[in-house]
């Protein structure tokens, strides 16, 4: 496994008890979170909407994704013919970016 540096490490060990800490860092860090995400060789948002569409009934269900930073779960949801997902996050700035990119 990759060492963890910069802003995935200070993710992996901030305390997420203080929500204004956590929307701070996700602020700062959503213009390259993707970028950063990826580079990482990070797959979770691809496994999680993997694991979410084994145990749903059909593709066409309404989804809220909690905390759906840049929309990378949704963007695999969909790319797996989900067509319902909204989601919400504590970061505006992560927000922006998944409406930008459509997810």
């Amino acid at each position: 496994m990759k060492k963890k540096t910069g802003d995935i490490k200070t993710a992996y060990d901030m305390d997420y008890s203080d929500a204004r800490k956590v929307r701070d860092h996700y602020a700062q860090w959503a213009g390259t979170y993707d970028a950063d995400t990826d580079a990482f060789g990070y797959v979770g948002p691809f496994e999680a909407a993997r694991a979410l569409a084994g145990h749903l009934p059909s593709k066409d269900v309404q989804v809220l994704d909690i905390g759906c930073g840049t929309g990378l779960v949704g963007a695999a949801l969909a790319e797996m013919g989900f067509t319902q997902v909204d989601g919400t996050d504590l970061s505006p700035e992560m927000i922006e970016i998944c409406r930008a990119k459509g997810a």
